[in-house]
Formats: structure tokens, sequence, C-alpha cells
């Protein structure tokens, strides 16, 4: 039985491999396999920034594209309505409206009224009178255009449920 506190702690401390060459070169060698993992890149890393990076690419030119007029917006080519209204901002406006088929599960439409439906819808955009609401406040106006198209719709007999009013804005400057 130990005696001193220092065998009791020399007695109770737990077996340790004595450090030889062989060791050190096995323990450089983790120790290397370990650094190569940690700083190569994971194949799943690259594919996310491959992706990432493509996808970024992709939004811009079709950011670019749309802005420069390159992408067909065939509700746009030729709308019902424009109007050009200031922005609370200051900024002149250039407003587009055009009616838009729908298809809605919800409310069917046989392709007949469907089409009568975006004839009278159009033939509205085009007589309307912008004067009639409030200043432009982002999509305050053609909210208030499709509840009055709608409104108009129904009471020619015509199912509001088969368009729906497609808006452009196109705001540039400031008038200050």
């Amino acid at each position: 039985m130990p005696s001193s506190l220092d065998d009791l702690l020399a007695s109770s401390t737990p077996a340790t491999t004595p450090r030889t060459a062989e060791l050190d070169r096995e323990l450089a060698v983790v120790v290397s396999a370990a650094e190569v993992a940690a700083t190569a890149p994971s194949r799943r890393r690259k594919r996310i920034a491959i992706v990432s990076l493509a996808t970024i690419g992709i939004l811009g030119a079709g950011a670019a594209a749309g802005a420069t007029g390159l992408l067909p917006t065939p509700w746009f080519d030729d709308p019902a309505a424009r109007t050009t209204q200031t922005s609370p901002d200051g900024k002149t406006c250039d407003l587009a409206f055009s009616a838009k088929g729908l298809h809605d599960p919800a409310h069917p439409v046989n392709e007949a009224t469907r089409a009568e439906t975006i004839a009278a819808a159009d033939a509205f955009l085009k007589g309307f009178d912008f004067s009639t609401i409030e200043q432009y406040k982002g999509d305050t106006m053609r909210a208030e255009l499709a509840r009055r198209l709608s409104a108009h719709l129904a009471q020619q007999g015509l199912p509001p449920e088969a368009v729906s009013v497609a808006a452009m804005a196109s705001c540039l400057g400031s008038d200050q």
C-alpha cells in the first residue's frame, strides 16, 4: 500500500504510451490527413456554390432583359389603357393596364365566355377615366380599377372571375 501522496498520485495515473519515433511518424500522418480533409472543399459545397452563382447570374440576366424590354410582355405590347401619374415621392410614373384571361378551377368559364369577358374588359379599360381615381399610390390604382371592372362586368352578366387586371408601372426621376 502506497504511503505517501506522491506514491498515491503515481499509482492513480493511467498508463501512457511511451513516445517513440514510430509514434511521432503515425501522429504526423494523422495530423496531415486531418489538415487536408479540413481545407479541401467538399463536392457538396462546390455544387451549392456553382448552383448559387448560376442562379444569381440567371436572375440578374432576366432582370436586365426585362428592364431593357428584351423579354416579351404580351399584355403590354399594346395595353388597353395608359396613364401618367406622379407618385407620392415625386416620381413620374407611366402606368399601363390590360385585361388578362384567368383559368380558375374554382370558377370554370368556357372559352367563348372568357373571350367575350376579356373583350368587354379591354373596352372598359380603353374608355376608363383615370381622373376618377385618387393619386397613384403603389397598387391602389390597379386594385380600384379591378374593383370597378368587376362591378362593370357583373352588370353586363359576364363573370368577373374570368379576367384579371394586369398592370405595369415605370417610374422615373424626381419632379422635386
